[in-house]
């Protein structure tokens, strides 16, 4: 699996000059001379060429500064969407092929501990950033449609919410930032986690888990079987499953997502000795 994805170079960096052999996920359309890009200054083509260079530099910052400049025609290209996608997403923290290899190389191991170990570091900057790339990878699927984006379209848009995920685990359920969850966490307490960034997580998951199904891939697939088969054992009008718009979830909902999140079986972080119901929000 880990073969397939470095062969598609599905990670935030470019190719750099006339290079077009490393495409990335987010890089569409026939490759371009990148000298003809490059003489372009104070153009749309100049500054996404800059932008490029800026991604590969690892300057996420500096790229969207340069995608910003854009007009809006030009960003509204499938491929520059994707590509300002890959910088928010960079800068949120996401290395594609790394956080695959860590989820694939811990089967065992529960979803959330294993973002919150790629994530510990974040903070409520990089929680927008993940939400921006989130956002515009979205723009891609109209009506959450998943079946209009690429397979390696799909991949990355899953990532990127693993990344949300992990991001907002890492900002609130990590204060000693030690990669792991502080014992005393308690995904119920709206103190320790506001109502919304809990919203947030359901969405995310739920997303994350239809663009791996729409891309194909086997990324997360034993995680992902887990959390199908809790959403078909939620009492009727209780599950979170298959809600992509954070302010349709019920109060009730809502409960069970707190669940979800500290309790020791499905994806939880283990902060609650017992299983999504028994940890469900009171």
């Amino acid at each position: 699996m880990i073969a397939q994805f470095n062969q598609k170079r599905i990670v935030v960096r470019r190719a750099a000059l006339t290079l077009c052999l490393a495409v990335s996920v987010v890089s569409l359309g026939s490759c371009k001379n990148a000298f003809d890009e490059g003489s372009k200054k104070n153009s749309n083509e100049g500054y996404y060429f800059d932008a490029q260079q800026l991604i590969d530099k690892r300057d996420y910052t500096g790229a969207i500064t340069k995608l910003n400049a854009l007009t809006p025609a030009f960003k509204a290209r499938r491929d520059v969407v994707a590509t300002t996608a890959s910088s928010y997403a960079g800068r949120c923290g996401l290395d594609f092929l790394s956080l695959a290899k860590s989820i694939s190389d811990n089967p065992s191991l529960r979803i959330f501990p294993v973002l919150l170990l790629n994530f510990s570091a974040s903070t409520t900057g990089s929680i927008t950033d993940c939400s921006q790339a989130e956002t515009l990878m979205r723009t891609l699927a109209p009506a959450d449609d998943f079946t209009q984006l690429t397979r390696d379209e799909a991949a990355f848009l899953a990532m990127v919410s693993l990344s949300k995920i992990g991001s907002i685990m890492g900002t609130y359920a990590d204060l000693d930032k030690n990669a792991v969850a502080d014992p005393g966490f308690d995904s119920c307490n709206t103190t320790q986690l506001p109502d919304a960034r809990a919203r947030d997580t359901a969405v995310s998951l739920n997303l994350a888990a239809a663009a791996l199904n729409a891309s194909g891939t086997t990324v997360g697939g034993s995680t992902f079987s887990n959390l199908n088969t809790a959403c078909a054992s939620f009492p009727a009008g209780t599950s979170p499953c298959g809600i992509y718009d954070p302010n349709a979830l019920t109060v009730n909902q809502v409960k069970v997502v707190g669940g979800l999140i500290k309790a020791q079986d499905i994806v939880g972080l283990g902060t609650c000795a017992n299983t999504t119901q028994m940890c469900t929000c009171p």
